[in-house]
């Protein structure tokens, strides 16, 4: 909210991947005048899976101290489908992203999981978003699967869900043509 209001936005189209996502269900229950459209991708409105937290704390510990080497492994598949892993194209979308890992502040990346693995549900306020609503999870998508995403829009009164195939967590770069064909239809309409 302070960010549009420094900006002097209104009601926006918001669209948020992820953590994104989290943020735009909030704003859309909380502030439903401001939100014009929302689009959540690869995102979640419940708690973090019990079983994933220990994992996602202790790669965090890891990344902090050690950087992304010795997690890459690991968190790879959590981030990318394997269609993406097993193609030609990994090195053009994966390299540049590890190379990025390696050069964001670590303590901040190691906040950011945390707030993932520790964050609230939100599933509760789902009935108070009254903006459109589409929904776009990647069908391979491990950290938020299909399942999740179904629930979202369960919850949300008219939202839509699209699936788009081999596609994992991070469907705007792994299939970035078909999403960008579901958001520009979606926005045309609202």
């Amino acid at each position: 909210m302070a960010l549009l209001d420094h900006l002097g936005l209104g009601a926006v189209h918001y669209a948020g991947l992820s953590m994104g996502g989290f943020v735009g269900m909030r704003l859309a229950a909380r502030h439903p005048e401001r939100v014009r459209s929302l689009v959540l991708l690869d995102t979640s409105a419940g708690p973090e899976d019990p079983d994933k937290v220990a994992q996602y704390r202790l790669l965090a510990r890891v990344y902090r101290w050690l950087g992304i080497g010795p997690v890459r492994g690991k968190v790879e598949p959590l981030m990318f489908g394997p269609h993406l892993l097993a193609s030609p194209r990994r090195a053009e979308v994966v390299e540049p992203w590890v190379a990025k890992l390696r050069t964001v502040d670590r303590r901040g990346m190691r906040a950011a999981i945390l707030g993932v693995t520790d964050r609230l549900p939100v599933v509760d306020e789902l009935p108070l978003i009254t903006a459109p609503t589409l929904v776009v999870v990647g069908a391979d998508d491990v950290a938020t699967p299909v399942a999740k995403a179904e629930a979202i829009v369960a919850g949300i009164p008219g939202a839509r869900l699209e699936v788009v195939p081999d596609a994992g967590h991070s469907s705007t770069v792994e299939q970035p043509e078909a999403v960008t064909r579901l958001l520009e239809a979606f926005l045309a309409e609202h």
